[in-house]
């Protein structure tokens, strides 16, 4: 029986059966190895995106276990929304960071007028009541931390808003809605995390660093600016080098990046159903292949890792 790897090369690469098959065995032994390590790359990069993918949502601590039958955040029949708003300002300093966490509901940033920051939380539900969902404002020593805290499902430990890594908030059959609007004074990072909803950051003037797991990111910033997704897209535009390594990543969507044309990093993308493209000299370095590249932009810094798996890359 013909080797799979023979069957699949005639049907790849439309060569059908050839002539003197035994005399190039040589030939397609070593084309069949070229096509079994590109799918042995192609499946290990499917199963990395996986686990990030679950990693994304272990780290947010969310947990969801819909019965079958049971409502979900889109139920039209649950009857009209009951919204309530919660409204925050105050004084963050510029190099210090406005830290956004919500669970469900997207997250739009845009630029103060002044020195204050200035929050709208805007809840609400059908099934569950938006009362029950608080707003926590953790203020710290590097800036102030704003978190949507879900009721503590029974049994469980506590939820409550922590800084970065920090903090808690598992969430089970509570469907209401949080819709952030933020003004953020430039000079100010910004960094936001949410689970359910697209983030957009328009027109700041400092770092930005973003997650999701379902919905789309939109970033332009005078600063730099690292984003992670699941399922949606990421565009984003940005000035200056990264002061440290970072990453743009997604599974089910495409990376595009406008850069400044002076830009020094280090590029590290991998792509699996998809391409790159980059209007930016890039130098390879390392490798080039079909699915991966590594190279710098410019004189080279700190590293820009791009991933994706359904999607392409562009870099302009």
């Amino acid at each position: 029986m013909m080797r799979w790897w023979r069957m699949a090369t005639m049907l790849v690469v439309g060569l059908g059966v050839p002539s003197g098959l035994a005399s190039q065995e040589r030939d397609w032994d070593r084309l069949g190895d070229r096509i079994a390590r590109a799918v042995e790359h192609a499946l290990e990069q499917a199963g990395r995106a996986t686990e990030q993918a679950l990693q994304a949502l272990e780290n947010l601590e969310l947990e969801m276990d819909w019965e079958a039958g049971a409502w979900s955040w889109d139920d039209e029949d649950a009857g009209p929304r009951v919204q309530e708003e919660f409204r925050w300002a105050g004084v963050v300093d510029a190099g210090d960071v406005l830290e956004i966490k919500g669970v469900n509901g997207p997250i739009s940033a845009t630029p103060a007028s002044g020195r204050e920051v200035e929050v709208v939380a805007v809840k609400s539900g059908r099934r569950s009541d938006p009362a029950n969902v608080t707003i926590d404002v953790v203020e710290h020593a590097g800036g102030v931390t704003l978190c949507a805290i879900y009721p503590t499902p029974e049994g469980d430990r506590a939820n409550e808003c922590g800084v970065g890594e920090d903090g808690r908030n598992r969430v089970r059959r509570n469907d209401v809605r949080v819709s952030w609007e933020i003004r953020v004074p430039r000079g100010v990072a910004f960094r936001g995390r949410t689970v359910n909803g697209g983030i957009e950051a328009i027109g700041l003037g400092a770092e930005v660093d973003v997650e999701t797991v379902n919905g789309d990111v939109i970033i332009e910033t005078t600063g730099f600016a690292a984003a992670r997704t699941v399922n949606g897209s990421i565009e984003a535009r940005m000035d200056g080098d990264p002061l440290e390594n970072v990453s743009f990543e997604t599974v089910n969507g495409s990376i595009r990046l406008d850069v400044a044309d002076g830009i020094d990093a280090d590029l590290d993308a991998s792509w699996l159903n998809g391409s790159l493209e980059t209007e930016i000299p890039f130098q390879v370095r390392g490798r080039m292949g079909r699915r991966s590249a590594e190279g710098t932009l410019g004189e080279g810094g700190a590293t820009l890792r791009l991933r994706t798996v359904n999607g392409s890359i562009r870099i302009h």
